[in-house]
């Protein structure tokens, strides 16, 4: 991601960047230093939560807009209408999700047997559904830091990898707790 990203931009050999990977399904930290020769190498440890991604944040709107309608009683129903129907509506949270990166709310079509609604979600609801676990990866990152032995004013910029990272929240966090640019 480093290498990639200083194609890009300037990164000057002894700058010293936080990768803070933050995908569907995982999430990597790691500090990394500009060589003189154009490579990166690492800095301390890195840390990484492989059960923590964008596909939680998915399942959190899924039970929000499940509860909203008041379809858990419907969850165990194993026919296969209804869970055709629930996979749909899973799409439909992962694109609300995708779509809360760039607007203020998204509408999420609930088409079940019998449920034919929509659930709106804006970007505070959304955010305040996720916030806690945001805080994990910001606290994963200081944790990385720290443990290397410097301090965030050492860092030049956090690169921002993986989509669960465009979610503006991310942004605001990883920058109101390093002070760094992202």
């Amino acid at each position: 991601a480093a290498l990639a990203y200083a194609q890009r931009a300037s990164i000057e050999p002894g700058a010293t960047v936080a990768v803070y990977d933050f995908g569907g399904g995982t999430f990597d930290v790691a500090l990394v230093r500009r060589a003189t020769d154009g490579t990166f190498h690492l800095v301390g440890s890195p840390e990484g939560m492989d059960r923590l991604g964008g596909i939680d944040f998915d399942q959190a709107i899924m039970a929000k807009v499940v509860a909203d309608v008041g379809l858990s009683d419907r969850l165990a129903d194993a026919d296969p209408t209804v869970l055709s129907a629930l996979s749909d509506l899973r799409d439909k949270c992962r694109e609300a999700k995708e779509a809360l990166s760039s607007d203020v709310d998204a509408a999420i079509a609930v088409n079940l047997p019998g449920v034919q609604t929509n659930v709106r979600l804006n970007r505070g609801e959304f955010e305040e559904l996720i916030r806690p676990r945001v805080v994990e990866t910001v606290e994963s990152l200081q944790r990385v830091i720290r443990n290397s032995g410097m301090a965030s004013t050492d860092i030049d910029r956090v690169l921002l990898v993986g989509g669960s990272s465009r979610i503006p929240l991310v942004a605001e966090m990883v920058r109101s707790i390093t002070g760094r640019p992202v």
